[in-house]
């Protein structure tokens, strides 16, 4: 049998969500047979890990942005064997139904979801401190493109291997903020991909014209469906389309960013297209 890795990476400011929502949404919900959930441990507390008992540990001790020093660490676990691996954030991503199919489908392809028009373009804003010899073709790769999330991509673990690789050889230094989404989207569309649908990596305000709902602490689709992966996605907390986000009774509220989103982010991108 085939053995592939969830694996997430995750530091003390998000540990508590780590532990109570993103890893107990996944073991309730998704079928671990044949999948290892793996922790990239850049200075986790004690309790944190006892509290997920199914999960191994990896310290990670590269210094930088957590961002980007995760791909770094990935490399060490590329090399133990497993077949797929789903690289995942943890500290705003919940698991409401098994995504263990995905595991299998297009299984030599890299696999993600392609955000919608809700997308603030961050990359204009960093790649003009992007290496001379890579930024000619980065922006002619991505410039009229929508963003792929890097916050959840999977793919055989000798492709991550390469993606990691490559990253972190265009990476001006661990330490920058904003270039692992430019760079991870110029490298995917230049290999290819196949684009997940959207609900297996649902970002709220991504998708104006299908929209919402929550009943009784759980996302659903207008249509009633629930959706399997949701991603409460936003670099700052005034961001974040949903307020007390996770995976338990008494939380997920609509909050007034979910609904001013779309002209924020109208805003933003021109603003951002104007620094570059």
């Amino acid at each position: 049998m085939k053995k592939h890795a969830i694996v997430t990476a995750c530091n003390q400011r998000h540990e508590s969500f780590l532990a109570n929502n993103w890893y107990q949404s996944l073991v309730d919900n998704v079928n671990l047979a044949d999948i290892d959930i793996v922790i990239l441990d850049f200075g986790l507390s004690d309790w944190v890990k006892k509290a997920m008992p199914t999960a191994s540990f990896l310290l990670c001790k590269s210094k930088g942005h957590i961002v980007n020093a995760r791909y770094k660490e990935l490399l060490r676990v590329v090399d133990k064997g497993y077949d797929q691996i789903l690289m995942c954030d943890g500290g705003d991503i919940i698991f409401q139904d098994d995504i263990s199919a995905l595991f299998a489908e297009n299984a030599s392809s890299f696999r993600c979801v392609v955000e919608g028009s809700g997308s603030i373009r961050y990359d204009r804003a960093v790649v003009g401190r992007l290496a001379s010899k890579y930024k000619k073709d980065v922006v002619k790769t991505i410039a009229n493109k929508n963003l792929i999330n890097v916050g959840f991509i999977i793919a055989p673990a000798e492709r991550f291997k390469w993606l990691c690789s490559s990253m972190l050889e265009m990476l001006p230094s661990l330490d920058v903020w904003g270039f692992d989404t430019m760079i991870i989207n110029y490298l995917l569309y230049k290999e290819g991909f196949v684009e997940l649908p959207h609900k297996n990596n649902f970002i709220i305000t991504n998708y104006w014209n299908e929209g919402v709902k929550v009943v009784h602490d759980v996302f659903l689709s207008t249509s009633g469906e629930v959706i399997p992966v949701v991603h409460n996605a936003g670099g700052w907390r005034v961001l974040r389309p949903v307020l007390g986000f996770g995976y338990k009774k008494g939380v997920n509220k609509l909050s007034v960013t979910y609904y001013l989103a779309k002209p924020f982010t109208r805003v933003a991108n021109i603003i951002l297209r104007l620094v570059r």
